[in-house]
């Protein structure tokens, strides 16, 4: 945070505890600074009349550099008085005592919660980037119950994972929960997607949160710039996806931006849900998903019932809160867990469902992620590599999965 520029590259701010008389000194000698700065210097044009041209060239070379600076210095502080609601000829000459002083506890403010943010962020990136190192280190051990990784992959995804603003706060802050007794936790952690273009969709999914009373982070989209070739490819096939969607052709397709910012946002929750300090589970939503009256309470019930059956260490499960399923499981091979849980092998949209952190370090040994996020997920259902469940009736729906997007969806129709 600055309040003030001054010369040779000195800044100066407001202590937080500064009082209105010490700030307005400040303002005042400033102020005195610049005009006896910009002030011609007369002294110096008649000694200019009797010296050598040396001593004058190298007085109007000092000018010069004075009246560079004067003006560098004039337009930084008109800048930053902007930012705060004022400008330069106020404080020079200030008329309503009461507005100085209003602006004077502005700045001290904004000073004191910038200084809070910028602590707790430096506090909150070593603790995520020692458990990204923890987790990268877990998975390279090779055992016959865990596939082998290229560490080259989580190292790529772990820096760009926590150089999302909110991966390394939400990381500190699952380490500090754990701490906590289990009781006390919250059920779940909730995340959302969403692009910093689409504003509407953000108040839309927020006003919906704040209605259930949910508190949830954003994580800002990643962008095809973002996605990382070693996390997710730049080309995927078809064929098995057109044995589901039958108006498609087998094909190996080019990715569209769209599809490879998505996938790559998805794989950077799954890092950071692989990272956390203990094993509560993470709600992922996109910014079109539309919640269900109750929705809180229903997902509570959902998520005891499957931590209820199914082992800390095996959970290598997604629950589905809504998608289109394409194809459920067998009876006599799923899961059978009541409570409108059924479990699916291939489902359409990834707009709302939990995952584990079991299932997201599972998803890490998987990468690079080889197809839109919803294909990808399925084809490794069908593969016994996870399990999904969904749930009936659905809690959450997205509202026009295939207009009024930013994803170019790739396919070839018959």
């Amino acid at each position: 945070p600055r309040c003030f520029y001054f010369a040779e590259r000195e800044e100066r701010c407001t202590p937080a505890g500064a009082t209105a008389s010490s700030y307005m000194s400040e303002t005042v000698a400033l102020s005195s600074q610049l005009s006896a700065a910009t002030e011609p210097d007369t002294n110096a044009k008649s000694r200019g009349a009797v010296g050598t041209s040396s001593r004058r060239s190298t007085r109007i070379d000092a000018n010069k550099r004075r009246a560079a600076m004067v003006d560098r210095v004039a337009k930084s502080v008109k800048r930053e008085l902007k930012l705060l609601g004022s400008e330069l000829q106020a404080w020079q000459q200030p008329k309503d005592p009461q507005q100085t002083a209003r602006i004077q506890r502005e700045c001290v403010k904004h000073f004191v919660t910038t200084q809070q943010q910028q602590r707790m962020r430096e506090e909150a990136y070593p603790t995520a980037a020692a458990a990204a190192a923890r987790l990268a280190k877990r998975l390279r051990n090779q055992s016959p119950c865990r596939p082998s990784v290229k560490p080259s992959r989580v190292h790529a995804l772990s820096n760009i994972a926590l150089r999302k603003e909110t991966v390394p706060i939400m990381l500190h802050n699952s380490y500090q929960l754990a701490k906590v007794e289990p009781q006390e936790r919250p059920p779940f952690v909730c995340v959302y997607i969403n692009l910093a273009s689409r504003v509407d969709r953000r108040e839309s999914v927020e006003a919906q949160m704040a209605r259930e009373g949910l508190h949830a982070w954003r994580l800002e989209a990643a962008t095809v710039e973002q996605a990382d070739p070693r996390i997710v490819s730049t080309t995927w096939n078809s064929s098995l996806n057109c044995k589901y969607d039958t108006r498609t052709l087998p094909a190996t397709l080019t990715m569209s931006n769209g599809e490879r910012g998505c996938s790559m946002s998805h794989a950077i929750l799954w890092h950071a849900c692989a990272s956390s300090g203990d094993d509560t589970p993470m709600l992922i939503l996109e910014d079109d998903a539309v919640l269900s009256p109750n929705f809180v309470a229903r997902t509570r019930k959902l998520i005891a019932r499957v931590e209820a059956a199914v082992p800390a260490e095996e959970r290598t499960v997604l629950l589905y809160l809504g998608g289109d399923v394409m194809a459920w499981r067998k009876e006599e091979d799923a899961l059978q867990l009541g409570y409108g849980l059924r479990e699916c092998e291939y489902v359409y949209q990834t707009s709302s469902y939990i995952l584990w952190p079991a299932a997201a370090r599972k998803l890490l040994t998987l990468l690079p992620v080889d197809g839109p996020a919803d294909v990808y997920l399925s084809r490794l259902l069908l593969e016994r590599k996870l399990r999904a469940l969904m749930c009936r009736p659905r809690l959450v729906c997205q509202a026009a999965p295939y207009e009024n997007g930013d994803i170019d969806h790739t396919n070839i129709f018959a």
